[in-house]
C-alpha cells in the first residue's frame, strides 16, 4: 500500500491518507480484542494487518520508504487503533514511535539495514539503562540480566536494550554534562530471552514481558545515545527530540480509550434504565448533564493535543527550531490528557453499571487500560512541574505586552 509521493502529495493529504488506513482496520481489531486478551498479546490478524497497510512505519522517513507523516497525524492514527483495543494501541505505539527513533538517531549503516529495503524492520524495547555494556572495537560487549516491559515483543523482529557504559574497573563511564553513558543497543529478537509474565489488570494484550540480552557484541550501528538531542536526520518529526516523540505516542493511546469509553456508555445509555429510575439512562438529567461535560473535555483534550503537536511542527517549518514553549506543551498536554482520560472513562464506567464489570466488556477494559497507561513514568505528574517554567514566562511577558 505503498502511498507515490508527487509534487500534489501535502502533508495533510499523506496524513488523513494514513488516518484512513487505520479505519480500515478498525473493524478487524475491534473484532480480535477478545482474543487479544486472552492471548496477552497482539495477534497474528491485527499485525498483518497493520504491516499489510504499512502503518508500522508510518514515521519513519519516506526516503527510507517509510509513510514520513507528522506527529500530529500520527497521534490521529494511533487513536483510532486505540479505540479498536487500548492494548493494540500500545504496543502499536511502542513499535511505530519506537521505528522512528532508530530510523533518525542511529548511524545510517543501521537506519539502512533495518528500513531501507522491502522487509523493514520493527522495533521496540526497554530504554532504562538497566544492563550494562562494555565498549570494544565496532561495537559494544553488552548484557541486561532483565528489562521489563517488552511492549509489542512479540511481533517485533528488533529490540532495544537499555545499557550504561561500565568502565575495566566496573564504575559508570560518566559524560562532560554529568550523566552517565546510557546507551539503546537492537538485537534480533531471536537473540533475547523472554519471559511469559505480563499478568497483568489492564493493558492485558500487549505482551510486555520482561526480557533478557544475553551476553553478546553488538556493532556501533546498532546502538544510540539514550539522552541523544541530536538525531542524524533533518526530517520535522525529529525537531520534537528522542523525548518528544516517545512522550507524545501515549496522548495518541489515551485519546483512543476515551473515545472508546464515551461510544460505549452512549450505546449502553439508550436502552439501559436503572432500578427505581423510569426510563433509560440517556433520559436522565444528571446522566445528560455530565455526559454533556464528559464530551466537552474529552473535544478540548482533543483539539489541544493536536494543536500543539501541529504548532510545534509549523514552528519547526517556519524557524528550523522549537521553543522551549513548545516542547513544554507537548510533554504537559501528553501528561494531562491523561487525568482528562482518567475522569472522562470513570465517568463512563460509573454510568455503565453491571456492563462495565462483567466480561466480556469494551468499557471494562477501557477502565483498565486507561488505569495502567496513566501510570507510565513518560507521563508522570512530575513531568508537569518542568513543563510549568516556561508556560509562566510566557504568560507573563503576554501580560507585560498587553498592559
Amino acid at each position: 500500500m505503498t502511498v507515490e509521493i508527487t509534487s500534489e502529495t501535502t502533508a495533510e493529504s499523506l496524513g488523513q491518507e494514513y488516518i484512513a488506513r487505520a479505519k480500515s482496520i478498525a473493524p478487524l481489531i475491534v473484532s480480535e480484542s477478545e482474543a487479544i486478551e486472552r492471548e496477552r498479546k497482539v495477534t497474528r490478524p491485527v499485525v498483518d494487518a497493520l504491516k499489510s497497510t504499512e502503518l508500522f512505519w508510518m514515521l519513519v522517513p519516506s526516503a527510507l520508504g517509510g509513510g514520513g507523516i507528522g506527529v500530529s497525524h500520527a497521534v490521529e492514527v494511533l487513536e483510532e487503533i486505540s479505540r479498536a483495543d487500548g492494548s493494540t494501541g500500545w504496543a502499536f505505539m511502542a513499535n511505530s514511535f519506537g521505528n522512528a527513533i532508530a530510523a533518525g538517531y542511529l548511524p545510517a549503516e543501521g537506519v539502512e539495514e533495518l528500513f531501507g529495503g522491502d522487509e523493514k524492520a520493527i522495533t521496540c524495547g526497554f530504554s532504562g539503562p538497566v544492563g550494562t555494556a562494555v565498549e570494544v572495537e565496532g561495537g559494544i560487549i553488552a548484557t541486561a540480566p532483565r528489562l521489563s516491559f517488552g511492549s509489542g515483543s512479540d511481533h517485533a523482529t528488533h529490540i532495544g536494550s537499555g545499557l550504561r557504559i561500565v568502565l575495566a574497573d566496573g564504575s559508570n563511564k560518566i559524560l562532560e554534562n554529568g550523566q552517565i553513558d546510557a546507551r539503546f543497543a537492537y538485537a534480533r529478537r531471536e537473540d533475547l530471552k523472554f519471559h511469559g509474565n505480563w499478568d497483568v489488570m489492564g493493558m492485558v494484550g500487549t505482551g510486555s514481558v520482561d526480557y533478557e540480552l544475553p551476553e553478546q557484541f553488538i556493532p556501533n550501528k546498532f546502538v544510540l545515545s539514550t539522552f541523544s538531542t541530536t538525531p542524524n536526520r533533518s526530517e520535522g518529526v525529529y525537531s520534537f527530540g528522542l523525548l518528544g516523540i516517545s512522550v507524545a505516542g501515549h496522548a495518541g493511546v489515551a485519546l483512543g480509550i476515551m473515545k472508546r469509553a464515551l461510544q460505549e456508555i452512549a450505546r449502553i445509555a439508550l436502552t439501559k434504565s436503572r432500578s427505581g429510575q423510569g426510563g433509560t439512562v440517556a433520559e436522565n438529567p444528571l446522566f445528560r448533564h455530565a455526559f454533556a461535560i464528559k464530551e466537552a473535555e474529552f473535544q478540548a483534550a482533543r483539539a489541544y493535543t493536536l494543536n500543539a503537536l501541529k504548532e510545534a511542527a509549523d514552528a519547526f517549518e517556519r524557524d528550523g527550531e522549537l521553543t522551549p514553549e513548545h516542547s513544554a506543551r507537548i510533554q504537559q498536554v501528553s501528561t494531562w490528557v491523561h487525568n482528562v482520560a482518567d475522569d472522562v472513562v470513570n465517568f463512563c464506567q460509573l454510568w455503565g453499571g453491571s456492563r462495565a464489570f462483567r466480561n466480556p466488556s469494551a468499557l471494562g477494559r477501557c477502565t483498565r487500560d486507561i488505569a495502567v497507561a496513566k501510570g507510565h513514568l513518560l507521563i508522570d505528574q512530575n513531568t508537569l512541574i518542568d513543563t510549568a517554567p516556561p508556560l509562566i514566562e510566557r504568560w507573563a511577558g503576554d501580560l507585560d505586552e498587553n498592559s
